[in-house]
């Protein structure tokens, strides 16, 4: 709710000056997805909700996607967020997850052919080794947007657990080559922050993000998902 994004922003907070972006969504869990940005480093043009529905004669309410289009020394950079279907009730919204990403893509596509930036972030509820995220990174066969996070999976650097079983579902995917000619970077570093306060205390599941929740029952960590970052290096 944008009472936890305001209580990000209190006082006594490093990032008390940022601004926020926030539109309910109609997703029957409440959920939605939302930006904080530093006013001083983005100058925001506009931002816009998107909603993909695969079969529009029987739609079924989830988490809109986010797209914020800023500036940076008068050059684009489009960010997305988003948060897709679950794998919930046997995985039955795997079709609807990946017709998003395709139309997605399609608005990508006409993004970077103008040469601006692109940045996808969020919970895509797949891991980066899935052909739903490889060909939402591929066009004219090559990769036309960079996913460090496959790199993560494979060396098991997992960002939450599904039914025991580590998984990367929360990545950063962006375009690479524009955002560093057009802004002008030298590099961009990938990472997962899993510090040990983020993590269960037990030893033996101390690989597991320490969760607010357990069922009904409260355990006081932050997140059953680890925070996934990207840093735009300069020089």
């Amino acid at each position: 709710s944008l009472s936890v994004l305001e209580d990000l922003k209190n006082t006594n907070s490093s990032i008390s000056n940022y601004e926020t972006i926030y539109e309910k969504s109609p997703d029957l869990r409440g959920l939605s997805v939302a930006l904080l940005f530093a006013p001083e480093k983005l100058n925001l043009i506009e931002y816009k909700t998107l909603n993909f529905q695969l079969d529009d004669n029987n739609p079924f309410p989830t988490r809109d996607i986010l797209q914020a289009t800023f500036t940076i020394n008068s050059k684009k950079i489009h960010v997305f967020v988003l948060h897709l279907p679950s794998k919930r009730e046997g995985n039955i919204k795997k079709k609807q997850r990946e017709y998003i990403l395709t139309e997605l893509k399609n608005c990508i596509i006409e993004i970077t052919n103008k040469q601006e930036s692109v940045i996808v972030m969020g919970d895509f509820n797949e891991d980066p080794k899935e052909e739903s995220i490889k060909n939402f990174c591929v066009n004219n066969g090559e990769n036309f947007l960079a996913n460090p996070f496959e790199a993560f999976y494979y060396e098991k650097r997992y960002t939450s657990f599904h039914h025991k079983n580590g998984v990367v579902f929360d990545q950063i995917i962006f375009s690479e080559e524009i955002i560093l000619r057009e802004l002008n970077y030298k590099s961009i570093n990938a990472e997962i922050y899993n510090s040990p306060r983020l993590r269960n205390k037990d030893h033996k599941h101390s690989q597991y993000p320490l969760r607010t929740h357990s069922g009904s029952r409260y355990l006081g960590g932050y997140s059953d998902h680890f925070p996934v970052l990207i840093q735009l290096v300069k020089d």
